[in-house]
């Protein structure tokens, strides 16, 4: 949302140098953007359908995708997280002009993804519901927000003062996003929403340190990728189970449809040799 404002405002009041520091960290968190944003798309028209059928049906439902949803971006971002520096090691490796290795630049680039996908569950209820231009106001503070801070910030902070400015204004926004869909379309307390985020982080935090504590031997490409898919299939299900364990009700309205549609499934499976001895 904020990375051409960004990219212009360090190309004024710093260098190109930096600049292609941002838009290195910046393409890798992009692709996380992307699978996110694919995933949502899949399930905002289901999302919708049901919003116009049913409000309490529509409630368990928005529940289970908020949830498991969100595991599902901390995980993503889990990983992306530790896979980032051991990546910007191997893609920079020996470019001297400039270091491309900072701790603090993954860190940073993460709250942003988390802030800006994180409340996604929200702002597509206020779309589906129609309520776009009541909140447009509150959008285009946002952005002036992202502006304003950024520029005081860049001046003492470098790229850091960017992102910082960016931060400062997601922060704003989501929370302003999950109060007003709380309050006015779902009809419940927004701390429903920002326990879940609360829980998440925490379970963020807790991983973070136990890979902190492991040394990940990655020397190469097929290093990152095999890394990556292992540590996806343990961190995704730490979420998964983490949630459904806070969220009972919500496993087991989200376990109840799984069986529907495994049995609807296997219907299927077992029908088709039926139909294709009756065609011969």
């Amino acid at each position: 949302m904020f990375r051409n404002t960004d990219v212009l405002i360090l190309t004024i009041f710093t260098n190109l140098k930096i600049v292609s520091i941002y838009v290195m960290y910046n393409m890798i968190f992009t692709i996380v953007d992307n699978i996110v944003q694919t995933i949502n798309g899949s399930v905002k028209a289901a999302l919708g359908q049901s919003y116009h059928e049913s409000k309490e049906a529509f409630i368990k439902f928005y529940d289970a995708y908020e949830v498991y949803f969100m595991g599902l971006i901390f995980a993503i971002l889990t990983v992306a997280y530790i896979l980032t520096l051991p990546f910007m090691k191997l893609y920079t490796a020996g470019v001297n002009d400039v270091n491309y290795i900072d701790m603090w630049l993954p860190i940073l680039f993460v709250v942003i993804k988390l802030l800006t996908n994180a409340r996604t569950s929200s702002n597509n209820v206020i779309t589906i519901a129609g309520h776009f231009k009541n909140t447009q106001n509150r959008s285009i503070l946002e952005s002036a927000i992202n502006l304003v801070a950024s520029i005081v910030f860049v001046i003492f902070m470098g790229i850091y003062g960017v992102l910082m400015g960016t931060i400062a204004a997601l922060l704003y926004r989501s929370i302003d996003i999950v109060i007003y869909a709380s309050r006015h379309l779902l009809d419940r307390s927004p701390w429903v929403t920002f326990r879940r985020w609360l829980t998440n982080a925490v379970v963020f935090v807790g991983i973070i340190l136990i890979s902190s504590a492991i040394n990940i031997p990655i020397h190469s490409y097929a290093g990152i990728m095999l890394w990556g898919v292992l540590l996806g299939l343990v961190i995704l299900p730490v979420y998964f189970v983490i949630a459904s364990l806070m969220e009972r009700e919500v496993f087991l309205y989200t376990w109840g449809h799984l069986k529907i549609y495994r049995a609807k499934l296997k219907n299927k499976v077992i029908a088709r040799p039926k139909v294709s001895s009756l065609s011969k």
